[in-house]
C-alpha cells in the first residue's frame, strides 16, 4: 500500500523555524511472524535491503511483544511505514514506524530512529495491550538526532491509525519545555499512480539535502549548537 502524506516540523524555542513537506511512503501490513520470530518473506522481497538496517534493539522490542501483549498472537500483526531502502538515492531513513495492531486496533507504536552518524535507537510506545488510539504517551529521548538539540529529553507520541488514514504527532521536550513539534498525516491508498510514484522518487532523493538546508537556516538564525561528541547516546561520553 501507499501512504500519501505530509510532514510538518516546527521549532518553538528561539527564533521560529518550521516547514511542511510531502511525505509519500510505503505501508506494508503484517510484516512479522511471531511464531518463527522472523520477518515475512513477502516483506523482505519488497524491501531487499531492510535486513541491512535491522539492529538488536529493534528485534528485542518485537520479542517483547510476546510478554506485553499476552493475548493470542495470531490476532496481533505488525505494519511498517517508511521510505523504501531499496532505492539507490535513499540510503538514509531518519525514522521508520512499526504499528502493533490487535484486530484492527493500534496497541503499540515503535519509532525506529537513525541519525546522520548512522546511530540507531528504537522507542517503543504502548499501554500494556490497551488501545493507544489518540492517547498521549511519553518516552525518554536518549540519542543525538540534531546539532540543534540536546541528546537527552523526552518525546510525547500521539497516534491515530485506521485502514484509511494515519496521523502521528511527536512533541520533543527538554526539562519540561516543548522544544520541537512534529506532525505526520495522510491517507492510505491501495496503489500508486504515476504522479505519486514521481513524488515518491523525488521525496526520497531530497531527504539529505533538506536536512542540510534546514541545518544551514538554523545556523544562520543562531540557534544553539550541541556537539555530537564521541558517542551520540546520552550518558556515553555526553
Amino acid at each position: 500500500m501507499y501512504f500519501d502524506g505530509s510532514v510538518f516540523h516546527q521549532r518553538v524555542v528561539g527564533k521560529n523555524h518550521q516547514f511542511t513537506y510531502p511525505y509519500p511512503a510505503e505501508l506494508f501490513s503484517n510484516i512479522y511472524d511471531f511464531n518463527g520470530e522472523e520477518f515475512t518473506l513477502a516483506f523482505l522481497e519488497s524491501f531487499p535491503r531492510f535486513t541491512d538496517s535491522i539492529h538488536l534493539g529493534l528485534i528485542d522490542h518485537f520479542k517483547e511483544c510476546k510478554n506485553i501483549f499476552y493475548g493470542d498472537l495470531k490476532d496481533i500483526q505488525i505494519d511498517f511505514l517508511g521510505l523504501p531502502n531499496n532505492s539507490y538515492f535513499n540510503r538514509f531513513n531518519p525514522v521508520r514506524f512499526f504499528f502493533i495492531r490487535h484486530k484492527e486496533t493500534c496497541i503499540g507504536l515503535l519509532a525506529d530512529v537513525t541519525n546522520t552518524f548512522k546511530e540507531k535507537r528504537s522507542y517503543f510506545i504502548h499501554d500494556h495491550g490497551n488501545s493507544i488510539q489518540n492517547a498521549r504517551l511519553t518516552s525518554i529521548k536518549d540519542m543525538y538526532v540534531s546539532p540543534f538539540n540536546k541528546k537527552n529529553g523526552s518525546y510525547e507520541f500521539e497516534c491515530d491509525y485506521s485502514n484509511q488514514n494515519l496521523r502521528i504527532n511527536i512533541n520533543q521536550y527538554y526539562a519540561g519545555e516543548l522544544i520541537v513539534r512534529t506532525k505526520l498525516w495522510g491517507s492510505i491508498l491501495p496503489k500508486k499512480s504515476f504522479m505519486q510514484r514521481m513524488r515518491f522518487f523525488f521525496s526520497c532523493l531530497l531527504v539529505i539535502p533538506r536536512i542540510h538546508w534546514h541545518a544551514l537556516l538554523l545556523f544562520v538564525k543562531k540557534h544553539s549548537i550541541y556537539p555530537h561528541g564521541e558517542s551520540g547516546y546520552h550518558n556515553e561520553n555526553s
